[in-house]
């Protein structure tokens, strides 16, 4: 056995075990597109993929149950078919698709989907997506950043969103998507959302919010309703809670809050915010109306007494 057959099947037992790393799983995941790549010539352009790809699927699980007779060699066979099977699901999409990328910086941005769903997206977010809709799903890419969808309602055609490893899926409703490579937090405002990972999947409902975070789906309850309205152009808060307020930046301007005392979070704020404003503009009226230090640190803001 060669090297390369020998790292190959290395990464497919690893596979198979879930414990793939991530160099691991990108190493796996470049072997698989580009030998879809060399044999994609050899599919007839009439073949129904999805069909092709299930009768691959069911082969595999008759191949791969416990059959002490089977041969170690034949079984790295279909390993790799059966890891082929995830990576078509990607490639077809991808190729049928052809995907826009739509990246903001320091403002926000939204966007207007071809069947009619709204996407606003924040600060140093980072989108792909169809210029048309073909198939039987809805399928986006949010790579980096925090979205605010509003979703048409069809049916027949689900809404996905793949964040991270995490795919979000819906009919048609309204949900905030926050996501990076540490975790990626999915929030609810209308109607009802399923999350799934590689291992779970998670409903949720008005106000409810799940986390992934180390291959879990941790669900919990949302504390502020910040999340539905942070892409607004211009807002005018009244004794809002200081928790409150950076709650809505953390969506609006892609950041993190850090308080030195709890004890912070409960001062009511009075404070306009124009379409105009900067974070560290907003940052500097903060420091002025609480008497407390802002420092910035890249996407880190950590609160401390003056």
């Amino acid at each position: 056995m060669d090297r390369k057959q020998h790292i190959l099947n290395v990464l497919v037992g690893k596979f198979f075990k879930g414990k793939l790393s991530h160099e691991e799983d990108t190493l796996l995941n470049d072997f698989l597109t580009k030998e879809y790549n060399s044999e994609e010539n050899t599919i007839d352009k009439g073949t129904d993929k999805e069909k092709l790809s299930s009768d691959i699927w069911i082969g595999v699980k008759k191949q791969i149950s416990p059959a002490p007779n089977v041969r170690y060699l034949q079984f790295i066979k279909y390993g790799v078919a059966a890891c082929l099977v995830i990576a078509i699901s990607i490639s077809f999409f991808l190729k049928s698709e052809k995907l826009e990328i739509v990246t903001t910086g320091v403002a926000i941005d939204s966007l207007l989907l071809s069947d009619g769903s709204l996407v606003y997206l924040g600060a140093h977010t980072q989108l792909q997506y169809p210029m048309e809709f073909h198939g039987n799903k809805r399928e986006l890419v949010l790579d980096y950043g925090n979205a605010f969808f509003k979703v048409t309602p069809n049916k027949e055609k689900p809404f996905v969103v793949t964040s991270n490893n995490v795919a979000t899926k819906v009919l048609g409703t309204s949900f905030n998507i926050k996501t990076s490579t540490i975790e990626t937090e999915v929030v609810v405002a209308t109607g009802k959302v399923n999350v799934s990972s590689a291992s779970n999947s998670v409903d949720l409902i008005p106000f409810e919010k799940v986390i992934s975070r180390d291959h879990k789906l941790i669900k919990e309850v949302v504390q502020h309703n910040e999340f539905s309205n942070w892409y607004k152009r211009e807002f005018n808060f009244n004794e809002v809670t200081l928790a409150a307020l950076t709650s809505l930046l953390e969506y609006k301007y892609n950041v993190a809050f850090s308080f030195e005392d709890d004890t912070f979070q409960d001062q009511k704020i009075n404070l306009y915010i124009s379409p105009e404003d900067t974070l560290n503009e907003v940052l500097e009226n903060l420091s002025f109306i609480t008497e407390l230090n802002f420092n910035r640190h890249d996407q880190k803001v950590i609160v401390t007494k003056n």
